[in-house]
């Protein structure tokens, strides 16, 4: 999955080029964050319990089911938009910024290793470039933030530097998937999925019809 400010600079530069479309902010961004705040991502990225576990490549090709979130939940509030832009965020990334040759070899544990040095080398550019950090967010979800970064650098540390070579992917590869995810139509996607929905549901109803 993106980084926790990766998913809020794109939320942030998305709120820019839409000011009409987002009434509430803390609201758009708290739903930005809610998927990953849980131990059960199967659950709140719609995967119905898919294995991923010794498959990496099935691990990054099938990171969310946006179909089943726009059909199963309503899309009025701001908080379910940003829902669907995390989700729309993480298939992009996963199809997107991880080269396939790179990863047949890979195990799924490799992967989040480099996975992660790659997220903290970049992290900073973030705060940097777009202004972001957890701060968007509602009090309550800033401090499980807050606290949930700092278990994890407990065993896992900064390092002093990073090799380029070694990280996944290039700052400016970064910056232009930000610029293209939070240029994306959440609206269009969601009339597009409900009028694929629709034609499905016909074509079952119309041979009964005929009966």
């Amino acid at each position: 999955m993106a980084s926790t400010l990766t998913h809020l600079a794109i939320a942030q530069e998305y709120t820019r080029k839409n000011p009409e479309l987002v009434k509430n902010l803390q609201e758009f961004y708290d739903g930005v964050i809610i998927p990953d705040l849980t131990s059960d991502k199967d659950f709140t990225h719609y995967l119905d319990g898919k294995v991923w576990q010794s498959d990496t490549m099935r691990y990054i090709k099938e990171p969310t089911d946006l179909e089943k979130f726009i059909i199963y939940d309503p899309l009025e509030k701001d908080f379910n938009l940003g829902n669907l832009l995390h989700l729309y965020t993480d298939e992009v990334y996963y199809r997107k910024m991880f080269r396939n040759q790179d990863m047949q070899n890979t195990t799924l544990q490799e992967f989040r290793g480099k996975h992660g040095q790659t997220m903290d080398a970049h992290d900073s550019f973030i705060r940097e470039q777009y202004g972001t950090s957890f701060a968007l967010t509602s009090p309550e979800i800033e401090n499980t933030l807050t606290d949930n970064l700092a278990r994890y650098r407990e065993n896992n540390p900064i390092q002093d530097g990073y090799d380029p070579n070694e990280l996944l992917f290039s700052q400016q590869d970064l910056q232009i998937f930000i610029e293209e995810t939070s240029s994306v139509d959440l609206h269009a996607i969601i009339q597009q999925v409900k009028q694929k929905t629709a034609l499905q549901r016909q074509s079952i109803d119309e041979p009964q019809n005929q009966l």
